[in-house]
């Protein structure tokens, strides 16, 4: 008898959520089929899809997001494995270093985004005035390359996104045996 509370608001819990996301996603699929003309008046078709993949923004929009995706999935794992690897070999302070390296993941991305700008800027950025006293070549508007932005942007997220993987494997590590 106790168990049918629980299930009643789990079940309840399970087709609101149905009903709320399937309803959003459904409608967007049918929109996308439709076109409006001027007059007012629809056609059910593929039109949106065909020029859409003809669209060469659509293409470089979409290869961004492979390469986003590709440098991030991959380099938050790795990194996360190798500072948790760092962190599981007990170096001074690891657990202020734990902190240090999980904070940026729970900091806002426009947080993270207004300090790496600010770091970031050309003329007053405190990233940039380390650049240029390593080479002054590197002490150029990193924002503005249209070649670098992308890349940049994926290392920043990497940066962000490791301490969720470090505290995962650096978790499942102290359940190895030491032997």
């Amino acid at each position: 008898r106790r168990a049918l509370p629980g299930g009643l608001y789990l079940g309840l819990a399970i087709i609101l959520s149905a009903v709320l996301f399937s309803y959003p996603a459904i409608s967007t699929v049918i929109t996308s089929f439709t076109v409006t003309a001027a007059n007012g008046s629809t056609s059910f078709g593929f039109d949106n899809y065909a020029r859409l993949f003809q669209d060469t923004v659509f293409a470089g929009s979409l290869l961004n997001t492979f390469v986003y995706a590709v440098i991030y999935v991959t380099g938050t794992i790795v990194l996360g494995t190798l500072l948790a690897l760092a962190l599981y070999s007990r170096i001074p302070g690891h657990g202020a270093w734990r902190f240090v390296i999980l904070l940026p993941s729970f900091l806002p991305v426009a947080f993270i985004g207004v300090v790496w700008a600010t770091g970031l800027d050309p003329s007053v950025g405190w990233l940039q005035s380390i650049l240029k006293n390593i080479n002054p070549a590197l002490n150029q508007a990193w924002l503005a390359d249209p070649h670098a932005v992308m890349p940049l942007i994926a290392v920043i997220s990497v940066i962000q996104g490791a301490g969720w993987p470090m505290a995962i494997i650096w978790t499942s590590l102290q359940d190895v045996p030491p032997e």
